[in-house]
C-alpha cells in the first residue's frame, strides 16, 4: 500500500518531525515484510526489532523503503530522526524509581524510550543496582532496577502482561552491561539470571509459535512434505528451558532450542533428550538462510550408529517436566 496515500507527507522537511521509533517482536516484522514495499526494520535484541513510524493524528504509518527513497534519505537517517524526536518528549522518571508508564493515548511512545540515547543510563543510581526495563506490550513500560528486591516482581508482572497483551512485545528485562543495553540473560553472571532465562524461553516459544504456523501453512499450500518443529518449555532442575522434538519421517525444519527430544520409534516408545548443540555438532546442522528465529533443515534420520553417539549425551530430565505455555 502506498504510504503517501495514507496522509504521509511527501516532503522530508514535513515528515521528519512526525517520525517516532517503535519496538515490535519478530513475528510482527515478519508479517509486515511480506510486502512489495518492505518496512524499515532492524533487530536490536533477540526477537526485538525497531521500526520508524510517521505519527499522524489518526494512525501510525510504518516507514518503508519507498518512503525514504521519495524523501531522499536513508533508512538510518529516518531511524535517527525518529529517536531524536522522541528524545525531545521524555517523561520525568526518578532514577532508581520503580514505576509503570502507559502510552494511554497512543502518542507518547513510552514503550520505546529505551532506544533514546542515554535514557536508560540516566536512571542509574550508585549502590542501587543497574536500571532494568521491560516492554511487555500494549504500550506499557515497566521501570525498576536489577536489585533482588525489585527484579522478581518486575519479571512476574512483565510475564503476566506479555501473555495477556493484545499487542505483545517481550517479557524480558533489559539492562546495561559494559556500556551496552542487553537483555538480562546476556549480562553475565547475575543473581536474577534464572528469571531472565525463563523470560527468554517464554519469548522464544511465542515467536517460534507464530513462525511455525506460518511455515506449516506455506508447506501445506505448496504440498511440500516438510515437518516443522514446534517449541515448548521444560522445567529443569536449573530452570525453564526450551525444547523441540525430532522424529522419523520427512525432513524437518527444527527450531533452535535448549534441548531436543529424539524419537527413534514412530509409536513414541523410545525417546531421549539431548542439548540441541550436541545434535547440531554430531550431524552437522546448519542454519537455513532467511527464517528468523533460526531454523535448521535436518538430513535423513540418523543411522543406528549415529543415534548411539547422540544417546551418549542424553540428559535425564524429571518425568512430567514438559510445561504448557500459552502462545
Amino acid at each position: 500500500m502506498d504510504v503517501f496515500a495514507q496522509g504521509v507527507p511527501v516532503d522530508w522537511s514535513q515528515a521528519r518531525p512526525l517520525l517516532r521509533p517503535v519496538l515490535r517482536p519478530q513475528s510482527y516484522v515478519t508479517a509486515m515484510t511480506r510486502r512489495d514495499d518492505p518496512v524499515w526494520a532492524r533487530q536490536l535484541w533477540p526477537l526485538v526489532n525497531e521500526l520508524a513510524v510517521v505519527d499522524l493524528p489518526d494512525r501510525r504509518v510504518a516507514v518503508t523503503v519507498a518512503a525514504t527513497e521519495r524523501w531522499g534519505v536513508t533508512g538510518l537517517e529516518a531511524f535517527a530522526a525518529a529517536r531524536e524526536n522522541l528524545a525531545g518528549r521524555l517523561p520525568e522518571v526518578t532514577p532508581g524509581q520503580k514505576v509503570m508508564l502507559r502510552d494511554a493515548d497512543g502518542g507518547t511512545y513510552v514503550d520505546a524510550l529505551i532506544v533514546v540515547d542515554g535514557w536508560l543510563s540516566s536512571l542509574a543510581v550508585p549502590g542501587q543496582g543497574q536500571p532494568l526495563v521491560f516492554m511487555p506490550g500494549d504500550g506499557v513500560l515497566l521501570v525498576g532496577t536489577d536489585d533482588p528486591g525489585d527484579a522478581p516482581g518486575l519479571f512476574e508482572a512483565a510475564e503476566r502482561m506479555y501473555l495477556d497483551a493484545d499487542r505483545f512485545m517481550s517479557p524480558q528485562g533489559y539492562t546495561i552491561a559494559d556500556g551496552t543495553i542487553v537483555p538480562l540473560d546476556q549480562a553475565g553472571p547475575h543473581p536474577m539470571r534464572h528469571l531472565a532465562l525463563r523470560a527468554r524461553a517464554l519469548q522464544a516459544t511465542r515467536e517460534y509459535g507464530s513462525q511455525t504456523d506460518f511455515l506449516r501453512d506455506h508447506y501445506d499450500r505448496e504440498m511440500i512434505p516438510q515437518y516443522v518443529g514446534r517449541v515448548g518449555t521444560v522445567e529443569t532442575p536449573w530452570g525453564v528451558r526450551t525444547m523441540s522434538v525430532w522424529g522419523e519421517g520427512a525432513e524437518w525444519d527444527l527450531p533452535e532450542t535448549d534441548y531436543i527430544m529424539i524419537g527413534t520409534k514412530r509409536d513414541g516408545s523410545d525417546l531421549f533428550t539431548i542439548p540441541f548443540g550436541v545434535l547440531a555438532d554430531v550431524i552437522g546442522l546448519r542454519p537455513l538462510p532467511g527464517p528468523v528465529p533460526t531454523r535448521y533443515r535436518t538430513p535423513s534420520f540418523p543411522s543406528a550408529e549415529t543415534l548411539a553417539a547422540l544417546r551418549a549425551h542424553a540428559v535425564d530430565l524429571p518425568a512430567g517436566s514438559v510445561a504448557r505455555t500459552r502462545t
